[in-house]
């Protein structure tokens, strides 16, 4: 049970990490449509995301709406206070 435990562990960091670089991105593309005077919001560009990330939690055995919140609350991270 412990190297299981440290296997989670591990994923835990990873997810963190990941989840930060995803945020960073993000938003240096947010500031860069600011600049470029450009919406900072593309709700078709967040719809195809959140669909593709759903087919591919479905494939991984993940619940649909596991996929939607998280992914929703990273992209409401992402955007920030600009909308």
């Amino acid at each position: 049970m412990e190297e299981k435990r440290k296997a989670m562990d591990q994923i835990d960091q990873d997810l963190v990490s990941l989840l930060a670089q995803r945020i960073a991105l993000g938003k240096e593309i947010v500031e860069q449509k600011v600049k470029d005077n450009l919406p900072a919001h593309d709700p078709g560009r967040e719809k195809g995301i959140m669909k593709r990330m759903v087919a591919l939690g479905k494939e991984q055995g993940l619940s649909e709406p596991l996929i939607k919140e998280v992914y929703k609350r990273i992209f409401e991270e992402t955007r920030g206070k600009l909308d």
